[in-house]
C-alpha cells in the first residue's frame, strides 16, 4: 500500500475492462443456462462461439464477453458447475 497525504492506496491496477464488460447480466444468465456440464470448459466455449447463443453481430465482442466470463465465472469447475445449477433452478429454459 502507498500513501499519499495520509489515504492508503492499494499497488493493484485496475484496468479499464469493467467499461468493456459492465455486468452482462443476460448475457450470464444465457451463457449459464447453456453450459454442458459433460463437456470442459474449453469445448463449452467453443460451442458457444460456434452457436452465437448471445446473438451478437460482432466476433470480437464475443471474444470479449468470453474473456470476461473465464475471469469471472470459469476459473473453479465447482463453481462453474454451481452457477450454472442456480441459473436453471430460478430461471429454466
Amino acid at each position: 500500500m502507498s500513501s499519499t497525504r495520509g489515504l492508503l492506496y492499494p499497488q493493484n491496477t485496475y484496468t479499464s475492462k469493467i467499461i468493456k464488460a459492465g455486468a452482462l447480466l443476460t448475457d450470464t444468465k444465457t451463457l449459464l443456462a447453456n453450459w454442458d456440464e459433460t463437456l470442459s470448459v474449453q469445448e463449452n466455449l467453443h460451442r458457444v462461439r460456434s452457436e452465437n447463443i448471445f446473438g451478437k453481430a460482432s466476433r470480437s465482442r464475443i471474444e470479449d464477453i468470453l474473456t470476461i466470463f473465464r475471469q469471472r465465472y470459469l476459473t473453479s469447475e465447482t463453481v462453474t458447475l454451481s452457477l450454472a445449477h442456480l441459473v436453471l433452478l430460478c430461471h429454466p429454459i
